[in-house]
């Protein structure tokens, strides 16, 4: 499916029922994606803030140890899906149970540049090579070549197994 695809659908919502169903859809097509199958889906929400205008997002979270995740974030506002990339650290090291956690890389999301004709399985890899830059500079800042840095990032990201969707 590609990204036109899904906020057709998102634009034809009128009621609580299609936001929910278009969120389903949209968590469907992202979550099933290979490079992000692994991840745990976290915080989804749908609400229609206008008549054919629902705010739907979830979040696709890989918890690398209990002091840091990164969140996959796409959302739907205002007719236009936006994916952004957070890499929490949480200062009381209980990983996702925590009440205290900050941007471990500053105080903006990075976001993905979307396009209409994308398709999920692109953003999805072009989330996935993003997840891993981000991951390899906190690992950088702490001293370790960037090289070596991002090969630690890269086989932190789970493997996952084709299906014949892949």
């Amino acid at each position: 499916m590609k990204v036109k695809q899904l906020l057709a659908l998102a634009n034809e919502c009128c009621t609580q029922v299609d936001a929910d169903k278009v969120l389903e859809t949209m968590l469907h097509e992202i979550s099933s994606c290979r490079p992000l199958r692994e991840l745990h889906v976290l915080n989804q929400e749908a609400w229609l803030e206008h008549p054919n205008k629902p705010f739907l997002r979830f979040e696709l979270v890989l918890q690398y140890t209990d002091s840091y995740a990164m969140a996959i974030k796409p959302e739907i506002r205002s007719g236009g899906l936006c994916i952004a990339l957070r890499l929490d650290c949480f200062l009381d090291g209980n990983g996702l149970a925590s009440k205290n956690w900050k941007n471990a890389l500053g105080d903006e999301d990075e976001y993905l540049e979307v396009t209409d004709e994308q398709t999920f399985n692109e953003l999805a890899a072009q989330a996935k090579k993003k997840a891993i830059e981000m991951h390899a500079q906190l690992i950088e800042s702490v001293g370790v070549p960037a090289r070596a840095a991002l090969q630690a990032a890269k086989n932190a990201w789970p493997v996952t197994r084709r299906t014949s969707k892949s």
